[in-house]
């Protein structure tokens, strides 16, 4: 596990004046990075249907919340979401699939809908800017989705970590940048530009084929989410089409999303 210190020098290491890292050494890089594609690529072949079960505590502006997520589905949508407030205290029910995002609030008797494409997370108040089938894919180690084949350099930040530079998540700003530790392991990724954000990959065991236990998303100071994994678990068959299902109540409020 890696101190935060590595990561404040690879975030503040320009201070003083812009500092220029050392190149990796090319072949180094390379394997590293191969590693790190290859062990994706093998969770990857070996997904099938699952549950995850995470805590999330997030902040945006002054309004802060933990809450207790539930997530499950097979290989490819629909994916269904249960969050809970407490034991038994169900905040909201969601489906997600190819089309449609809908989250029920039984608190509010109320539905909030999005059809398309977006981030509908984001126009609920929450701090992250990911799809959820995005987020499953990153709590279950499958980083091809995000990231090419090929990096554009590698250069050494400290404590044997390599950045990775990659074309732009944003047209028009700096390359994202991917640290990977000797293991070949993500430690931290960034996109740069007004949407930009950072997301840092925390509490891993010392096995290489090791999952963080721990995912924080920094948007903002004041826009931040911390995923806490408590378990990723295989089911032994897939789910059935009821099981994923969302049947909303009869005679309830149903409303569009606003995105922004």
């Amino acid at each position: 596990m890696f101190s935060l210190s590595v990561l404040l020098l690879v975030m503040f290491g320009g201070c003083a004046g812009k500092q220029t890292q050392p190149q990796a050494d090319p072949a180094e890089a390379l394997e590293r990075w191969t590693q790190f594609l290859a062990s994706s690529s093998q969770r990857e072949a070996d997904s099938g249907p699952f549950s995850i079960i995470a805590s999330l505590r997030y902040q945006n502006g002054d309004s802060g919340h933990r809450v207790t997520m539930r997530i499950w589905g097979n290989e490819s949508y629909p994916l269904r979401l249960d969050v809970e407030a407490g034991i038994g205290a169900m905040v909201a029910q969601v489906r997600e699939d190819h089309q449609k995002f809908v989250a029920f609030s039984p608190r509010e008797d109320k539905a909030l809908v999005h059809n398309g494409k977006g981030k509908p997370a984001l126009a609920l108040g929450l701090p992250i800017p990911f799809t959820i089938k995005d987020m499953v894919l990153l709590v279950q180690g499958h980083y091809t989705q995000f990231f090419p084949e090929k990096f554009t350099s590698a250069t050494v930040v400290g404590n044997g970590v390599i950045a990775y530079s990659l074309p732009s998540s944003h047209k028009g700003t700096e390359d994202d940048l991917l640290l990977l530790d000797p293991l070949g392991r993500p430690v931290q990724w960034t996109t740069q530009g007004r949407q930009g954000w950072r997301i840092d990959f925390l509490r891993y065991s010392n096995a290489p084929q090791a999952l963080p236990d721990k995912i924080d998303v920094i948007m903002t100071d004041k826009k931040t989410a911390t995923l806490f994994i408590k378990s990723r678990n295989r089911h032994n068959s897939q789910y059935t089409e009821a099981e994923l299902a969302l049947e909303l109540p009869a005679g309830i409020k149903i409303q569009p999303i606003r995105m922004h």
